[in-house]
């Protein structure tokens, strides 16, 4: 069974995921702290003597800080521990979600994490390479679901973000900044690499920020308009800061062709 990876800050009792996790018996899930948290994520985390629901988990500190940190070093451990491929979650994803055959539509049920899991994996390990003309995939996974059930139930180069499945051996690596994950798949795409999304499948999770915990704090004075601004400068001529006149802030526009053309030029 493929390991799962959750970073993690200040939701040792309330993270969905973990506590999702739990329910399913899930057997190897690493956790991924701050340092200063690792003791009290361990006391109710951690695999206690006699055996629990959590047997087989473990709690690790992070390098680095924010979640940059965090998933950077996943992303190492994974590598040095040999995983070809992990799941990296979010640390409050309440649901998992399929989309019904029968009758067509939006409607959804509820699954095991596991059940998407093993859908999911079983397209990309056998559907992958002719789905990208042979090319690799370096991040798969599926929708928020306030955007899932829209589209084919695979598509590529969809620019997925969060919740996802990372093959360890993508020419990748976390940057120091803020909007890491946006990073991380332009590195990939202009590298030839590719991103694979299941509209067919989707993750339940709030609204960044409108829970305690997590990296709401890494947004917050300020540095989310810096990264905008910072990821921009890093990819000039990709990515641009436009005003969103709806939303009234900054936000960056990708010129996702142009990164498509560099990655073919490379393989």
């Amino acid at each position: 069974m493929i390991p799962v990876y959750v970073p993690s800050k200040g939701r040792v009792e309330t993270s969905a995921t973990l506590r999702a996790l739990e329910s399913e018996s899930y057997p190897d899930v690493r956790v991924i702290v701050p340092p200063a948290e690792v003791d009290t994520y361990a006391a109710r985390w951690k695999a206690q003597s006699g055996g629990t629901a959590t047997s087989g988990w473990h709690v690790s500190a992070q390098r680095g800080t924010g979640i940059q940190g965090a998933r950077q070093t996943i992303l190492e451990d994974a590598r040095w521990s040999g995983d070809r491929n992990v799941w990296m979650l979010d640390d409050d994803i309440s649901a998992v979600l399929r989309r019904k055959a029968l009758p067509p539509g939006y409607g959804f049920e509820r699954v095991t994490f596991e059940q998407a899991f093993d859908a999911m994996v079983t397209t990309v390990a056998l559907d992958g390479p002719d789905l990208v003309n042979g090319y690799e995939i370096a991040l798969a996974g599926p929708q928020f679901r306030q955007y899932a059930w829209f589209g084919p139930d695979v598509a590529v180069d969809v620019h997925l973000r969060n919740f996802i499945l990372l093959d360890t051996a993508a020419p990748i690596e976390y940057p120091e900044y803020l909007k890491e994950d946006l990073d991380v798949v332009l590195q990939a795409i202009t590298k030839g690499w590719h991103t694979l999304r299941f509209s067919s499948y989707a993750f339940t999770s709030p609204t960044m920020g409108t829970l305690d915990g997590g990296c709401s704090d890494d947004y917050a004075d300020g540095l989310l308009e810096d990264a905008t601004a910072r990821i921009a400068n890093r990819w000039p001529g990709i990515v641009t800061v436009v005003h969103d006149k709806k939303l009234d802030k900054f936000v960056n526009r990708v010129n996702w062709r142009k990164a498509r053309e560099i990655g073919r030029s490379r393989t």
